[in-house]
């Protein structure tokens, strides 16, 4: 935990694209017969560095057999979400899931990528315990918590009830239980995102385990049992509000993409395959008049092949099929990216009218009939699969590998794992850089770095922070946690997001009790801002004096002891830091403060923070 937001949150899509470049790059490495462990690899992407497209560290996982494929952040930009944030979290660990053995791995890379290293593991059991669910998907760092989607459900082969999504506590990492309430018509699940400041929520459908643990069924394809359903959630209320089938003849409604800003309501899906035509598409959802809509935006044909030149699988058709299997939204919500894996082709799409996109670039890399090689001269088994831009939009990576039963039905020849990068034009645009390729020999790649959360998305910025000291204060401080959470009051200016330590504008200490606060500490004494910090206390307030904003009742509350953190401060002793003033940031519980340090210079500003 840090005294400060992570730098590397960003409060808007613009402040985001205006970041460092990214660093590194962290990818899975999948043992596809599962003879050895899969493995998280980080990757050197800084332009000039002599290791510049290497592996430059390596976390080889204890156990074999866990299918990597999606993985994400502990916290990310959400938890400075002012309702139920948590801002003083730092993007630090990140959460991997074993898809198929239900696993879960912390990694923590703190203090460099290159020492990242196991900071727990999760055993199926829990999962299974704490939630009926299995095969643990996507992950998304939430406001209040990491979100784990599923795609089993609970007994061995994952079809006793449906799959659905978890929550773990983003700093212990336990798992939490289920994140639904009311779930409505939705059986299938694979991927999720959600607009915040909106309060709703999107999901899609893939299919149950047996339906791809051992390949693609093609009967059930052909019979249109995959899942072709969008499904639209009140994010608070934790409810299925509408539901939209996009046609039994759409197959696998997979990669869900929101517009990144909160403004527009709208987002993006995939759909890989049209079982009437084998052409796959692309959807585009909306908000308007209270009501979700969705629409085919675009399709992509089926290429035609000759039969020696396809696999079993697809010798009675005559053609490849582009087999949409990812997509990806540039930050500033220009440019949708298609991953066509089936016929080796990314695309690049002008989406800035969302219900009108353009086709503005494409490249071609492998590819089942047509094995386009690299720049290079390097050949690229599979096609452009999983897809992560970096921030600022103006490089894209992507590897190979989609799951690796599948690999085998649709690559037969084998797939050693790759990741390749193209560049973007200023004005749209794709070129595949000639000095950038990653080859896995003896392992399928699967990338993901670290801007944002789930899928393999994320390109890590190069700022790392390092050690903070911590001071535990065990009986100084103790946070009254309400079990009942609701929305923050507004109706006092100067509290909340921008209130300044426990005062109001005014400087009095308000008579009601704040709301969703969190829990500010390390005020430096008088004349010594390098020693000891001192804790900041105030005796609890009683009833509230205005009314609560739901008119929901408040009991129930638990005392738990809480440890307070400071930075080794700059300044020197004696040092004036009457400027150093923190704000109070606001999130789930009430906050309480118990046994006050006499010593505080209580008309002192606050200088650093703590979330409780």
């Amino acid at each position: 935990m840090t005294m400060r937001p992570d730098p590397t949150f960003h409060a808007s899509p613009k402040l985001a694209m205006e970041a460092p470049p990214e660093q590194f790059a962290y990818t899975l490495l999948l043992s596809p017969d599962f003879k050895k462990p899969d493995a998280l690899a980080v990757i050197d992407v800084k332009p000039g560095s002599k290791t510049y497209g290497k592996i430059v560290h390596t976390v080889t996982m204890p156990n074999k057999g866990d299918e990597f494929h999606h993985f994400g952040w502990n916290a990310c930009s959400s938890a400075l979400s002012p309702l139920t944030g948590h801002a003083f979290i730092e993007r630090r660990y990140l959460i991997i899931p074993g898809l198929r053995s239900s696993r879960i791995y912390i990694i923590d890379t703190k203090p460099s990528p290159l020492e990242a290293r196991i900071h727990k593991i999760i055993e199926p059991e829990e999962v299974f315990k704490k939630t009926g669910y299995s095969r643990p998907h996507t992950i998304h760092c939430g406001p209040d918590g990491i979100y784990v989607s599923t795609l089993g459900g609970g007994g061995k082969d994952g079809t006793q009830g449906p799959p659905g999504i978890f929550i773990m506590d983003c700093e212990t990492f336990d798992v939490l239980g289920r994140w639904e309430i009311d779930r409505g018509p939705q059986t299938l699940h694979y991927d999720f995102w959600w607009n915040l400041p909106r309060d709703y929520m999107v999901t899609s459908e893939w299919a149950l385990p047996p339906q791809f643990e051992n390949g693609i069924v093609p009967e059930d394809l052909l019979s249109n049992k995959y899942g072709h359903r969008l499904h639209f959630w009140d994010l608070r209320a934790r409810r299925n509000v509408q539901t939209i089938d996009l046609g039994a003849n759409h197959q696998m409604a997979l990669e869900v993409r929101p517009a990144h800003d909160p403004i527009r309501e709208y987002g993006f899906v995939g759909v890989v395959v049209d079982t009437t035509n084998l052409e796959a598409s692309i959807w585009t959802w909306w908000r308007e008049g209270g009501k979700f809509h969705a629409e085919k935006t675009a399709t992509i044909p089926p290429e035609p092949a000759p039969k020696e030149k396809l696999p079993p699988l697809l010798q009675g058709f005559g053609a490849v099929p582009p087999l949409v299997t990812d997509i990806d939204l540039s930050m500033d919500d220009r440019f949708l990216y298609v991953s066509c894996w089936g016929i080796g082709e990314m695309r690049q799409y002008d989406v800035r009218d969302p219900r009108k996109p353009k086709l503005a670039g494409s490249v071609h890399i492998g590819g089942i009939a047509r094995r386009t090689p690299h720049p290079s001269g390097k050949a690229f088994a599979g096609g452009p699969q999983m897809v992560e831009i970096s921030r600022d939009g103006k490089r894209v990576y992507w590897t190979n590998s989609l799951y690796s039963t599948w690999d085998d039905q649709f690559y037969p020849d084998g797939m050693p794992g790759a990741e390749v990068m193209a560049n973007v034009g200023t004005n749209g645009g794709l070129e595949l850089a000639k000095d950038y390729f990653v080859d896995f020999p003896e392992a399928i790649a699967r990338i993901r770095s670290a801007s944002r959360a789930a899928t393999v998305r994320r390109i890590r910025s190069a700022i790392h922070r390092y050690g903070i000291e911590r001071r535990r204060y065990d009986d100084h401080l103790a946070v009254a946690r309400d079990h009942r959470k609701r929305p923050l009051s507004r109706d006092q200016p100067g509290h909340g997001l921008a209130a300044r330590g426990l005062r109001g504008p005014d400087g009095q200490i308000p008579a009601r009790r704040l709301r969703r606060a969190a829990a500010a500490v390390d005020r430096p004494p008088c004349g010594d801002a390098a020693r000891a910090a001192a804790v900041c206390a105030a005796d609890r307030a009683g009833g509230m004096a205005a009314p609560d904003p739901d008119g929901g009742s408040h009991h129930h509350h638990r005392l738990r002891p809480y440890a307070s953190y400071h930075s080794p401060s700059s300044a020197r002793a004696g040092a004036d830091t009457a400027n150093q003033t923190g704000a109070l940031v606001v999130r789930g519980g009430d906050c309480a403060w118990r046994r006050a340090d006499a010593a505080a210079d209580l008309s002192r500003p606050l200088r650093d923070i703590i979330s409780a």
